[in-house]
């Protein structure tokens, strides 16, 4: 009935002043058609099955056709494209048409995924997955009917885009993901994770369906070999956190548990349609609970939802007196290092701005996987211009045991986000003086408050903020012991105590070129960009080292117990545990570095580029 009926339709698109090159409907209805015609095909009546298949072929692919050769990498034209290859497939053994739509449709997806795996363009998970669950349906069609797996096969559906949808993942048994760009933070993503359990044995998709699709039969149409499920926390063991460079991602986390963090940054090139003025972003998840969050899907109508949806205003960056980014794109990841207990991603916005400011670089440094620093680099061009930083979310906010609404300012520099099941600390270090107060954006209060922090003008030209956040399921908090700035060096310097018996000391030099190492800061100096020493108190209240990093380390000393110098910038982390520094060269040349440890010869090494394992008798 269904076919017979669209048989006697004039058109299979709904705008005709776009024809069929700017109408969604046509690949949906030849998807629909191709699949029922070919399932109930040898149970028509000839003139039916004539009638059926004219149809196919006239009111579906023939509009379709002003797609062949097409290398746009919309994801509207990727789904006429896999219109095509459903259309052409159904019609194989009716019409010698049939081949030209699934030669070019074969063409234009193994360009599509090549392209992708290089592009720095994305519309976000929700665009992402609306095209290569399309491509997916393709590829599976085309392995079927023609033996040939390439598309199954290719390396974009097979690696880069589940790694994707694996590392951002939200954890806390809640199977919800950023809303990064146009997005969702529910998607369904059952097709993919189905293609990729059967198809290429994955057990982390396995499980994925056994944890959250459990319930759902149309994923058995998928699923033809079952692997054995294995958790992510298990297959991902050590290398939880993941970098995609290409896109300007970050996912910044502990694990997929109940009691797990993740946080997710953007600094990314993309300027598509569905993208938002959102470079340097963050948002963060606690047990499953999004506590710093996004507006998602943006608002069409002009006015002040569609300028909070798409605009700085609604996302975790930061305005310059008032204003946001006036342009998309413009972000990259320009640094990355990912090493057990110290986690650190730097995104350069500073092309988002324009005209706004010289510079802006965002740190993000997740030191013992229990908390993170948030370390803002902002060259603006006069020094009375205001940077004030944004931090949204839809769950209470509170300053001690008071809920704070819009309009409030807090009297203290920490304020508590809390959710149902978690919380996070977020706490302004620097500046020493700051304003910080709850806000909503007029005409878009349903998308929640948010807090803002503005420093004082302080007669200078380069602005340092940076905000401590402490995630929790079970409300533990970091005191904040001491901050200072040693003023020779403009190095950022503070004492953070945490529950269990741990203190740590971080410094935090401005790559400004000339600065060098400044002042000792309790016995530690540092000529590089970041120092991270971790200490752990014994049975005797002692404190003793368990942990230290450096990142972009020229020269770095702490007191009688390490002295560490490098002929360029390199990255290191000693385990005192483990007995073992990792030093990891990221130039592309050798390097010569000298390691001196109280009790221990100076060692000289020469390291070529990439990261190093150094036993170290300690």
């Amino acid at each position: 009935m269904y076919i017979r009926g669209l048989a006697d339709f004039g058109k299979w698109y709904e705008f005709d002043h776009r024809g069929a090159e700017g109408n969604l409907s046509n690949a949906h209805f030849v998807i629909g058609a191709a699949t029922a015609y070919d399932a109930i095909r040898d149970t028509l009546a000839e003139p039916e099955r004539q009638a059926a298949a004219e149809a196919l072929l006239v009111l579906g692919l023939q509009p379709l056709a002003i797609d062949i050769g097409s290398t746009d990498m919309h994801n509207i034209i990727a789904a006429k494209q896999v219109a095509m290859m459903f259309g052409a497939a159904a019609l194989r053994e009716d019409t010698p048409y049939a081949a030209k739509y699934m030669d070019s449709a074969l063409k234009y997806l193994l360009s599509f995924l090549d392209r992708k795996v290089l592009s720095s363009q994305t519309e976000g998970l929700l665009y992402d997955n609306v095209a290569a669950r399309h491509i997916w349906m393709a590829a599976d069609v085309y392995g079927r009917v023609t033996g040939n797996p390439v598309l199954c096969e290719h390396p974009y559906l097979k690696d880069v885009l589940p790694e994707r949808f694996f590392r951002m993942l939200s954890p806390g048994g809640a199977n919800s993901f950023p809303n990064l760009s146009d997005s969702f933070l529910k998607l369904d993503v059952s097709c993919i994770m189905s293609m990729l359990a059967s198809r290429h044995l994955h057990p982390v998709a396995m499980w994925y369906l056994q944890q959250f699709e459990a319930e759902r039969s149309a994923v058995l149409m998928h699923v033809r070999r079952l692997p054995e499920a294995v958790h992510p926390d298990e297959y991902f063991k050590d290398q939880l956190s993941k970098v995609f460079p290409t896109i300007g991602w970050a996912s910044l986390r502990t694990g997929w548990g109940p009691g797990d963090h993740l946080l997710c940054f953007t600094s990314s090139g993309s300027d598509n349609g569905h993208n938002h003025r959102d470079q340097n972003n963050v948002v963060l998840n606690a047990a499953g609970e999004w506590l710093l969050t996004n507006p998602g899907y943006q608002d069409y109508v002009p006015g002040p939802r569609a300028d909070y949806t798409t605009g700085s205003v609604g996302h975790n960056v930061l305005l310059i007196n008032g204003q946001g980014q006036p342009n998309y794109g413009g972000g990259q990841l320009a640094e990355a290092w990912l090493s057990a207990g110290c986690e650190i991603v730097r995104g350069d916005a500073s092309e988002s701005y324009g005209d706004l400011l010289q510079s802006f670089r965002r740190s993000v440094i997740h030191l013992r996987r229990s908390y993170f620093l948030i370390w803002d680099e902002a060259e603006v061009h006069e020094p009375l211009d205001e940077p004030e930083l944004l931090f949204h979310t839809t769950s209470d906010i509170y300053e001690q045991n008071r809920a704070l609404k819009p309009g409030d300012s807090l009297q203290r520099d920490v304020a508590v986000i809390r959710g149902k099941q978690a919380s996070v600390q977020l706490q302004a270090i620097f500046p020493l003086a700051c304003s910080i107060k709850v806000k909503e954006y007029p005409g878009a209060e349903s998308y929640g408050p948010y807090l803002t922090i503005a420093g004082k003008p302080d007669g200078s030209t380069g602005k340092q903020l940076v905000t401590l956040l402490k995630p929790s399921a079970t409300g533990e908090t970091i005191a904040v012991a001491d901050r200072t700035i040693l003023e020779e060096s403009r190095t950022l310097a503070m004492t953070l105590r945490e529950d269990g018996g741990y203190e740590d000391v971080v410094l935090l030099q401005p790559s400004s070129p000339g600065v060098r190492q400044g002042a000792p800061y309790r016995g530690c100096l540092l000529q590089g960009r970041m120092c991270w020493l971790s200490y752990l108190s014994d049975v005797s209240a002692s404190l003793r080292l368990a942990q230290a990093a450096a990142w972009a380390a020229v020269e770095w000393k702490v007191d009688s117990v390490l002295e560490f110098r490098s002929d360029q910038p390199a990255n290191l982390l000693i385990d005192w545990e483990a007995e073992e520094w990792i030093i990891q060269n990221v130039q592309n040349r050798e390097i010569t570095i000298r390691l001196e440890m109280a009790g221990a010869e100076e060692q000289v090494r020469t390291l070529p580029p990439g990261e190093h394992r150094l036993a170290w008798p300690v």
